[in-house]
């Protein structure tokens, strides 16, 4: 049994016929191994709810990355300071 599930719900478009998955909660298996305790941060519209082994975080952001700046100063990092001394982080 894995110690935890994606919860999903599905929404197919009928003109498209493509399938939309929006993840709405997990399942954490209880400690006797006998079931799961599902939290939920959304209710699905259409009553049903789909539970998926999660993918390795490797596919998960296996989108293609930005391009790097390649001129024009330094790159803003979020969180971080600028050059300026009024403390503002942008």
């Amino acid at each position: 049994m894995n110690d935890r599930l994606e919860a999903f719900t599905v929404r197919k478009d009928e003109r498209s016929e493509k399938s939309y998955w929006t993840r709405i909660g997990m399942a954490f298996a209880n400690s006797d191994g006998q079931g799961y305790s599902l939290k939920l941060d959304a209710l699905p519209v259409n009553g049903e709810i789909v539970l998926r082994v999660p993918k390795p975080k490797d596919e998960q952001n296996s989108r293609p990355q930005r391009p790097s700046q390649s001129s024009g100063g330094p790159a803003f990092s979020p969180g971080g300071m600028d050059d300026d001394a009024d403390g503002i982080p942008f």
